[in-house]
């Protein structure tokens, strides 16, 4: 499965530079918003995310509208949110990322798979304030090159790894902020265990996001309990009936807890 997605989005990618060359991208007209500094306020942060369907569970709500739900996410006190642009297999879109930006104030992390330079610069474009970069399918120098230049734009960076390889790699660069998958992407397996026991691999001064399979409120006393500084949540939250509540009992579970 993530090989036919790596495979299509390098396809989609050279379709989309050979339409849009980088210096015809949209010029970006305001700032970044501080994606680092919203994670690093006290007590477990929650990035929630906007999703319409992932490949492995198909729908979650294939009618979100992206700003109303941003709205509830800001009401429930999510401390940033993230945008899946993938459009086959997520039902995202780039275009999402300006929905959102003028429905809420939070900082916005695009989520997709990332791994061309034209991706930064569409990300900066589009005004994304964060991007997802994923060790695990990045070899070689790419990881560090693509963190440089996004880095070089003013963007933030979540630097994500499963592997113990990939969280090695991940570990040499000192990032801002790292996240710990608890998803295998070879797999698709989800082990919390795996995630939590690799929590303390990370430097010290790293604010490190729990990534997949936090759903409820045990888990989140579970990541909060291994001094994880966020949690990224997608399903459990955009596939709720009510998501500013869902998000306040999560939030709640971390000061409880």
């Amino acid at each position: 499965m993530l090989n036919k997605i790596l495979t299509r989005k390098r396809e989609e990618v050279a379709q989309q530079l050979a339409a849009v060359p980088v210096d015809q991208l949209p010029e970006r007209t305001d700032g970044v918003r501080e994606f680092v500094a919203a994670l690093a306020q006290p007590g477990l942060q929650i990035i929630a995310e906007v999703k319409r369907k992932s490949p492995l569970t198909g729908a979650i709500n294939a009618n979100i509208d992206p700003a109303i739900l941003a709205r509830q996410y800001e009401a429930g006190g999510a401390a940033a949110i993230s945008v899946l642009t993938d459009a086959v297999d997520f039902g995202g879109d780039l275009e999402h990322i300006k929905l959102v930006r003028e429905a809420v104030s939070l900082p916005i992390l695009r989520k997709d798979f990332i791994s061309d330079t034209y991706q930064i610069h569409e990300s900066f474009a589009h005004g994304a304030d964060a991007i997802l970069l994923i060790a695990d399918i990045l070899p070689g120098d790419s990881l560090s090159e693509l963190y440089n230049l996004a880095q070089s734009l003013g963007l933030h960076v979540l630097l994500e790894g499963y592997s113990d390889a990939a969280l090695q790699r991940i570990h040499a660069l000192r990032p801002a902020i790292a996240g710990i998958n608890a998803r295998n992407l070879t797999t698709m397996e989800i082990d919390l265990d795996h995630m939590i026991a690799r929590r303390a691999d990370m430097p010290g001064d790293t604010l490190v996001v729990a990534e997949s399979g936090v759903n409820s409120t045990a888990d989140i006393e579970k990541i909060a309990a291994a001094g994880f500084d966020a949690a990224l949540i997608g399903t459990a939250l955009a596939g709720s009936t009510d998501p500013v509540q869902k998000l306040k009992s999560l939030i709640n579970a971390r000061d409880v807890g």
